[in-house]
């Protein structure tokens, strides 16, 4: 169909994808000289009834779901002369998820992995709002942006596609390695089902593949008996550094009873960033997750780290120093103290200085040095506003730009986040998590206890200091717990 002109106004350039039912165009309106992507029902499945319904039935669903993080529903088409059916949508420039996952990078790190998932999240509890389930949510449905924007696609119809994507009611809904049990014995689904298919989702991001390997000369029964029976193992077994809460949701994510799985979009993101998440601990028995609804108090808990067990993260520290040398360690027999005076930002403060300064000079030199110049209160508050104005935002951006030197003090019974007027000091039972903060270069602690502040530290270091030392620091807190 390449360059063929459809209904007058739509140059077909390019054929993007295709499935079981429908394949997808580029085509340039050229009228208003924009692009956009067409959904083609397949010539051999518009004689069929049923799956012209299920074509009709995604355009009218679609059509309701006006949202950032869904390709946008534009327009339904249908030929004068024969029984072909377009669904004409927003064309989004970039790559399928799943091209990104393993491919160009591999494992996710979560502190990334979040800033899309996140997106995914606000896209699917927008449709559950609505009262749409997608039913085929996997990394092959969600394009991601240069500019790292998620948009989610083909909501409304689940597609017949090679192998192992069934479609209708009473049979198995998405493609099989995303597909919840429910789907696959083709009982009745609801929005948890799509949790279900985010859980496993989440975790090819952050492990860099799928839980079980699918040999493609298997049996279909074969496949679905494996994905009903058999627990997921722990993605830290492909991608060690993966924080224990997000391992914890995954799980809970991808309960096979339904009863016990995460019952909102809300709920999954609650237990992502720590509030008020249960936990849920394996058992090594039976390979199920129980729940711990209490949250232990450091006064009836201690955990004590034994220094010799991090001899390897210690090492590694001392590596960090040599490579930044405004990172210091200093090993002591009862403590370990790390010091940053890694400044990442003082190249940016220095041209917001000379930004700043500049429009200071120029505001004096337009009130003090106007040919014949008497000074009037008038002539100033004349030009005032405007170079308020235009100083406001660098002042802004300069104090969040600050940098101040701070220090980790790592103890046998306590984590110490010590600045020039605060120190806090946790057990290590205590925290839940330590994350990168890409957007601000910096550290948050997470506190286990939900009614906690979530704590920013290292604030405009070194971006590559901190994602390395935040590996190690996760590592040493993971040790302090077993």
């Amino acid at each position: 169909m390449p360059e063929q002109l459809l209904f007058g106004q739509y140059k077909i350039e390019s054929t993007i994808g295709a499935g079981g039912m429908a394949v997808v165009y580029k085509a340039h309106h050229v009228s208003v000289n924009k692009y956009f992507a067409i959904k083609k029902l397949l010539e051999n499945m518009t004689s069929n009834p049923e799956a012209r319904q299920r074509f009709l039935r995604e355009a009218q669903t679609h059509s309701k779901l006006e949202h950032p993080n869904i390709v946008q529903f534009r327009d339904i088409l249908s030929a004068a002369n024969n029984d072909d059916v377009y669904i004409v949508m927003e064309f989004v420039e970039g790559r399928t998820l799943s091209k990104i996952i393993g491919k160009e990078t591999g494992p996710i790190p979560f502190e990334k992995a979040w800033v899309l998932f996140k997106q995914i999240l606000a896209g699917i509890g927008y449709a559950h709002s609505m009262k749409a389930v997608h039913r085929d949510l996997k990394p092959g449905n969600i394009i991601v942006t240069p500019d790292n924007k998620v948009k989610i696609l083909d909501f409304g119809i689940a597609r017949d596609e090679t192998g192992h994507t069934l479609t209708q009611s009473g049979q198995m809904v998405g493609t099989l390695q995303y597909a919840s049990p429910e789907q696959i014995r083709g009982e009745k689904i609801d929005k948890r089902s799509d949790i279900y298919s985010l859980g496993i989702t989440l975790y090819e991001m952050v492990a860099g593949r799928l839980p079980f390997d699918f040999d493609p000369n298997s049996s279909t029964y074969h496949l679905m008996q494996r994905a009903l029976t058999e627990d997921l193992p722990d993605p830290r077994d492909f991608y060690p550094y993966i924080p224990e809460n997000v391992v914890d949701t995954i799980f809970k994510a991808t309960e096979k009873d339904v009863q016990n799985r995460i019952q909102s979009i809300d709920e999954f993101y609650a237990c992502l960033i720590n509030e008020e998440a249960p936990k849920y601990v394996k058992k090594k028995a039976s390979g199920g997750f129980s729940k711990d609804s209490t949250w232990e108090s450091p006064t009836t808990k201690q955990i004590n780290l034994d220094f010799s067990s991090i001899e390897t993260e210690i090492i590694n520290l001392k590596n960090l120093s040599q490579i930044y040398p405004n990172f210091s360690i200093n090993v002591k027999d009862d403590e370990i103290e790390l010091e940053n005076r890694e400044d990442g930002k003082k190249v940016v403060r220095i041209i917001l200085y000379f930004v700043i300064l500049f429009l200071i000079i120029m505001f004096f030199s337009k009130v003090f040095i106007e040919p014949g110049y008497r000074f009037k209160t008038k002539l100033i508050l004349s030009y005032l506003p405007f170079y308020a104005s235009a100083l406001l935002p660098f002042l802004i951006l300069l104090k969040t730009r600050i940098f101040k030197k701070e220090t980790i003090i790592l103890t046998k019974e306590s984590f110490i986040l010590k600045s020039k007027k605060n120190k806090l000091s946790f057990n290590y039972i205590d925290l839940a998590l330590i994350t990168y903060n890409s957007s601000q270069r910096s550290f948050k602690f997470f506190p286990k206890n939900p009614k906690s502040k979530k704590i920013q530290f290292f604030k405009n270091s070194k971006e590559e200091l901190l994602q390395d030392l935040n590996s190690i620091l996760n590592d040493i807190l993971k040790k302090a717990k077993e």
